[in-house]
């Protein structure tokens, strides 16, 4: 499930760090790892996350490489620079690393059409052509897609290419307006680079890339049987640590690296050194700079992305880097080329939003490096809030598979504050505040992350831009405020219909009272639509609340949710029945007001449930 970005990009921690192992003499690497030290143990239990692994570099040399806590909570497992992590999309960078490889060999061509050499059409309603440079920039436009993206751990993925022909998502932007992230698009590259190389994905990235960096620990994929150094994943639940699972992805290239802090290291030399390992160059130096300059950005004003690499600036400093979450593990990997300095995160528990960001908190605390609190907004900016205020939903989400649904939490809400700002909230979100720098340009309060406010290039509505990140403004009946309300008043009067035919029929049969006026088809038809107004609803919600069950669709629908997909379809079969059992279904002369409008209101709800869940794709179990 999507996470605020807000949060993801605090995450960073301690990239502007000169965290070093201690010199006999002491000094300011002496005093970074005592406060490592003394930070990061009282973090891990807090936020309840069994174990961290933390790699500092610094000019060519891994100056810090250890571990926090436990790999495994069994207590015989410590984490350490040798213990393998997951570090899911950091894998992005590997592939781009071997894409462009292959850019300077002349085999691919960053400008040219994909179709061109794929072995398999992309579906697109444009004329543009979709490039190499899209897929690295994640601006090819595709919808994202999650079901069915890996198979279980210890089974073979499906092979790359077969799997793209079958799953590869549509095209639903113009290639080259607007940053969607896609994981399908650097598998796709991954596709590109078998096809150029001849070799498959694991074989030139093991050939090319992993041998000359020396990653001799690092694999696509967790071996299995898991071997005694792997990190096991975890998630906090009912005052104990349940351990999670591992998959196999078939995205692969998009996020399957299985790595160490010292392995991941070897790679941030590299690329601070202009792409040169000890004696061994991976890429050439003017190839190293153009991946990691600006490729694409919203506006001049954000920071946007280069080649597999996204900016950020901390504490000032301008730097690069990727972040990855895949189920029970979260990780960060940050490069500062100016300052010739590097560091990677990563933990083994989840969720962990709240962990990196109070990490960050006290780095910026410590060193002084947090940023400055943006002016309070001028009468005639907060006059311009009106223009921002609204209600907005991640530009990247599954428009084609009932995943759709998910974008009812993954929602923000922008609305003025108190201070003459903007207050920006969600059910994913904390609570954050932007200052007005001009009309359509914020600072988020306390980060160094700018947002601006731009007319969508797709259909002219506004769009919200954090940094890469885009939201699309929604209003009327796509708000999912207006669609939450309508699915909790669906509940409530379900439930409350349910009930009172049960008790009423139940007063008739013991208690001797009256015969209802409702026919008995009518009321059966009544009380199923009622049913079903609770059922879709909970149906779904039991199923995702949390986020291993979210995960859990990267391998399958379970069969349960399979026949939640059913229950809309059913619905909109009742829908069809409603009128007649309000019009017909009601007996007796007097034709009674009250039977009338509880199925007046009965039917105007599952209509109205029944559009909602329909505009989310949930259109039966082959909807994804």
């Amino acid at each position: 499930m999507m996470r605020a970005r807000l949060i993801l990009l605090a995450l960073l921690l301690a990239v502007p760090s000169d965290g070093q192992p201690a010199p006999a003499s002491g000094g300011s690497e002496s005093r970074l790892e005592t406060f490592l030290e003394g930070l990061v143990p009282g973090l891990l239990h807090s936020h309840h996350v069994p174990g961290a692994v933390i790699a500092v570099v610094q000019d060519d040399e891994v100056l810090l490489a250890r571990g926090y806590g436990q790999a495994r909570t069994d207590g015989a497992h410590p984490m350490s620079a040798d213990t393998r992590v997951r570090v899911a999309s950091i894998s992005k960078l590997f592939t781009s690393t071997a894409a462009l490889q292959l850019v300077e060999q002349g085999k691919l061509d960053l400008h040219a059409d994909v179709n061109d050499i794929l072995d398999f059409e992309l579906s697109s309603p444009f004329d543009d052509p979709i490039t190499l440079h899209h897929l690295l920039t994640h601006t090819a436009g595709f919808d994202d897609r999650f079901i069915g993206t890996a198979v279980p751990h210890g089974q073979q993925a499906v092979p790359l290419g077969a799997y793209l022909a079958e799953h590869m998502p549509p095209v639903v932007m113009r290639p080259g307006q607007t940053l969607s992230y896609s994981n399908h698009g650097l598998a796709l590259v991954g596709r590109l680079i078998e096809i150029a190389s001849g070799q498959s994905f694991a074989e030139y990235l093991s050939e090319h890339v992993l041998a000359p960096l020396e990653m001799h620990a690092s694999t696509f994929g967790v071996p299995f049987p898991v071997r005694r150094d792997q990190s096991l994943p975890y998630l906090w639940s009912g005052g104990r640590y349940r351990e999670l699972w591992f998959e196999r992805l078939n995205d692969g290239p998009a996020g399957d690296l299985n790595t160490t802090a010292l392995d991941i290291s070897n790679f941030a030399i590299a690329h601070l050194n202009h792409g040169r390992f000890r004696d061994r160059e991976i890429l050439r130096p003017e190839t190293t700079a153009m991946m990691h300059a600006q490729q694409f950005t919203h506006d001049p004003r954000l920071l946007g992305w280069g080649y597999g690499f996204s900016e950020v600036s901390l504490g000032g400093e301008q730097g690069i880097g990727h972040g990855g979450w895949v189920l029970g593990f979260h990780s960060r990997l940050w490069l500062l080329p100016e300052a010739d300095r590097a560091i990677f995160v990563s933990i083994n528990a989840e969720p962990t939003g709240a962990f990196f960001e109070d990490l960050m908190r006290a780095w910026t605390e410590w060193t002084g490096t947090h940023p400055d609190a943006p002016a309070a907004a001028s009468t005639e900016l907060a006059a311009a809030r009106d223009a921002w205020s609204g209600t907005y939903i991640p530009n990247r989400r599954a428009r084609s598979t009932f995943m759709d649904v998910l974008t009812l939490a993954q929602h923000i809400t922008v609305r003025p504050d108190e201070a003459g700002g903007l207050s920006v909230s969600g059910p994913l979100w904390r609570v954050r505040h932007l200052a007005l720098e001009t009309e359509d340009l914020a600072r988020v309060e306390g980060m160094e992350i700018r947002a601006v406010l731009r007319d969508s290039p797709e259909d002219g509505r506004p769009q919200l831009v954090f940094g890469a990140n885009a939201f699309d403004r929604v209003g009327g009946l796509e708000d999912p405020r207006l669609q939450i309300a309508l699915w909790a008043v669906a509940v409530a009067f379900g439930l409350a219909s349910v009930s009172g035919w049960l008790l009423g029929g139940l007063a008739r049969r013991i208690g001797g009272a009256p015969p209802s006026p409702i026919g008995r088809t009518a009321r059966w038809v009544g009380m199923a639509a009622a049913s079903l107004l609770v059922a879709i609803p909970v149906g779904l919600l039991v199923f995702v609340h949390d986020v291993p069950s979210v995960f859990a669709l990267w391998v399958d629908v379970p069969a349960p949710l399979r026949l939640v997909l059913w229950l809309p379809l059913l619905l909109g079969v009742l829908c069809l029945l409603l009128p007649w059992a309000a019009i017909r279904g009601i007996r007796g002369e007097a034709r009674p007001v009250l039977p009338r409008l509880h199925f007046l209101v009965l039917m105007l709800l599952s209509w109205a449930l029944f559009a909602s869940t329909w505009s989310h794709q949930m259109r039966g179990p082959w909807s994804f």
